[in-house]
């Protein structure tokens, strides 16, 4: 499939004005693309689960999550049996959220996959960030994919200042198991089965159910002339494809 692709620009020459009274016109505060993506992005889901029994928490895009009695632990490998545990869940299923979030569906920055749902999770007890494991993600979808899927994890991997998706960094490891029937004619339903260390604290707290898209097209490699004046702080580009959603 030959995918037709299009630009969206990201710029930050947004324009706020503050306050609902005596408002100054030829004061505007300036919005950074920062401030635009943090106040954009999808919402920040907040569940409470309790460590040492199983639970289950419910996305409200239809993501399911399951999490076992031992799934829980300190950073220093320390397993959490008790107490309450905060969950935080951005779930991130269409290319404008996947824009807003900064997450490219790039595999270590060249090769494209192709998404059926991107999960951010933390989990945190008394405000310290805990290691999760031994967890499930499920979720129905259409249509069926048009390569195998695997989970993929996601964050700024092998001290890049990029963000990237591997499918086995750090020891993290995962699995893709799709049931044709529950509606064969229009519905599929994935889980990612994440069975070792997943949340680690090195900014990698992202979760995908993915394939590589496979495509013999030769590349084209686009330009974006700038000047001195343009930096990351006031721009990014990302190139999305209208019948991939990547």
């Amino acid at each position: 499939m030959k995918a037709k692709y299009f630009l969206i620009l990201l710029l930050s020459s947004l324009v706020v004005l503050h306050g609902c009274e005596e408002v100054d016109p030829d004061e505007p505060t300036e919005l950074t693309l920062a401030d635009f993506l943090n106040n954009n992005k999808p919402a920040l889901q907040t569940f409470t689960v309790q460590a040492g029994t199983t639970s289950e928490i419910n996305g409200a895009k239809g993501s399911i999550i399951n999490f076992n009695a031992n799934s829980f632990y300190t950073l220093t490998g320390v397993a959490v049996s008790s107490g309450d545990v905060e969950i935080q869940l951005r779930e991130v299923t269409t290319k404008k959220d996947m824009v807003l979030s900064q997450t490219p569906t790039l595999s270590y920055g060249e090769e494209l996959i192709v998404s059926q749902g991107v999960y951010f999770l933390k989990a945190l007890q008394n405000g310290f960030e805990l290691i999760v494991k031994d967890f499930t993600v499920k979720k129905d979808w259409i249509p069926q994919p048009e390569g195998e899927m695997d989970a993929f994890f996601g964050g700024l991997l092998l001290g890049d200042d990029y963000f990237s998706w591997s499918t086995g960094e750090a020891g993290l490891n995962g699995s893709v198991y799709y049931d044709t029937t529950i509606n064969p004619l229009d519905s599929f339903e994935y889980t990612m089965y994440i069975n070792s260390t997943f949340v680690i604290s090195q900014n990698c707290n992202w979760i995908n159910c993915d394939y590589f898209y496979d495509n013999t097209v030769p590349r084209v490699a686009v330009f974006f002339p700038t000047t001195d004046t343009i930096s990351n702080y006031f721009f990014q580009s990302y190139l999305v494809f209208n019948d991939l959603n990547a």
